[in-house]
């Protein structure tokens, strides 16, 4: 809903500002920290709430913002807002009839916002959401609501089950800069990582499973999950931030991060008291990453989408691209790419596409050649996240649905994507501009 959309973001812009002003306050900086953010409220009230009286002078808003600013106006009336709109969207939700994909069976539920991350056990039986509030719920395989943690105060970056317990340990990072382990069962922190700036992205392996990593801007911290105790910082192992860290599925002692520099590194988790010397291979992927994936049999091959909305395909065992494909959005008519996953039982990389209007494609990509297979209608916004199990695939988005499909049944009919012969080129859909929060 555009309305929420916006007063969510202009109350979180005006309580990151106010905290930025308290602590401006402290610093040498008082004076141009405090301008910026004097200028960031002044566009937040004039833009997001024109019907709030404009703040006449500095003085007047500096004392707003340093002071108590939950008792100010616009705390109040973006509040206010939010509670009206959130009513309407209920009522709106109950009268308006589910809208199915007859080709798949499908379950949605409603989570309590924007939900940007979803991930499972193991074994599929716990599924785990991420939503802005922030707010952890997890679901039973069928998306029975099951339990939620709370115990969170920033918002979510990354989350996946921990390598420790992959059944019951949850790992997230978050822009406060830290990693926490969640033990599922009793919803309550196991541990918790201090980094040293906000973390993008955490994962754990390592020797027998005993590394949590995660990515601070462009440093990477190494810590020892059975003691807490960190055990290295690899300063600048990026020329610009890192956007995700994974250990290989296989070959576990291998660690594999990618940036905004256009970089994949490999790593060995064996060597990190070296320093960045424990770096052994580099691969020049040329654009800005977002999306690191895995496929083949024993994760031979690795899947990397980019900020461009590309995709490439590398040979870890020869280090060499062995496909690329700039103009795949164009080709299958998609938006942006979610992310990818490895289909075992058909042996096939599978990415996952959508639209901005909610529309899941799901896309088999070789190095030679790349084909859409289906097309999914559950959401009416953008996809941020999708998981795939035994029991089917998972996705959540910004119209806070979590959806789960199954495997369409025999007999069913599916709804091919049109790919367009190579070299004719499909002609791009004009889009509407996303009003709502667009990350990708």
């Amino acid at each position: 809903n555009v309305p929420t959309s916006r007063a969510w973001r202009a109350m979180a812009a005006f309580e990151t500002a106010a905290a930025a002003a308290a602590a401006a306050a402290g610093s040498k900086q008082v004076t141009t920290d405090r301008a910026q953010v004097l200028t960031l409220c002044r566009t937040v009230v004039s833009d997001l709430t024109p019907e709030l009286p404009t703040l006449e002078t500095q003085a007047n808003l500096e004392t707003a913002l340093l002071g108590e600013h939950g008792a100010h106006p616009a705390h109040r009336l973006l509040r206010r807002r939010i509670e009206e709109e959130t009513q309407q969207e209920e009522a709106l939700r109950k009268s308006s009839a589910q809208e199915v994909d007859p080709s798949t069976a499908f379950v949605s539920r409603e989570s309590a916002s924007y939900v940007t991350h979803v991930t499972t056990s193991l074994s599929g039986n716990t599924v785990a959401t991420a939503s802005t509030r922030p707010l952890i719920e997890l679901w039973t395989h069928e998306l029975d609501s099951r339990d939620s943690i709370t115990d969170l105060n920033h918002t979510i970056t990354d989350m996946s089950f921990s390598a420790v317990d992959p059944e019951h340990l949850l790992l997230i990072s978050s822009l406060g800069g830290d990693a926490t382990i969640f033990d599922t069962r009793v919803c309550a922190a196991a541990a918790r990582f201090q980094g040293t700036s906000p973390m993008q992205s955490v994962h754990s392996g390592g020797p027998n499973k005993t590394l949590i990593v995660g990515a601070c801007g462009n440093d990477l911290i190494f810590w020892d999950v059975r003691n807490g105790k960190r055990l290295q910082r690899i300063k600048d192992a990026h020329f610009d931030t890192i956007t995700q860290v994974r250990f290989h599925p296989v070959k576990t002692d291998t660690l594999i991060t990618a940036g905004h520099d256009g970089m994949v590194n490999m790593i060995d988790s064996t060597k990190i008291h070296l320093g960045e010397d424990c770096i052994f291979t580099s691969l020049n992927v040329e654009e800005p990453l977002e999306t690191l994936g895995f496929y083949g049999p024993t994760s031979e091959c690795l899947v990397c989408l980019t900020g461009n909305q590309t995709v490439s395909l590398w040979s870890l065992s020869q280090e060499t691209r062995i496909g690329y494909f700039p103009r795949i959005r164009t080709d299958l008519q998609v938006d942006y790419l979610v992310n990818s996953h490895f289909h075992s039982r058909s042996q096939s990389c599978l990415l996952f596409g959508g639209t901005f209007a909610g529309d899941l494609t799901l896309i088999e990509v070789a190095p030679t050649s790349v084909r859409g297979l289906l097309s999914l209608h559950g959401h009416q916004a953008m996809i941020r996240s999708t998981a795939w199990t035994e029991q089917g695939l998972y996705s959540v988005g910004e119209d806070a649905r979590v959806c789960f499909w199954t495997e369409p049944t025999s007999g069913s009919q599916t709804k091919p994507v049109p790919v367009p012969r190579r070299g004719g080129g499909a002609e791009r859909r004009s889009r509407q501009p996303s009003t709502l929060h667009a990350p990708y």
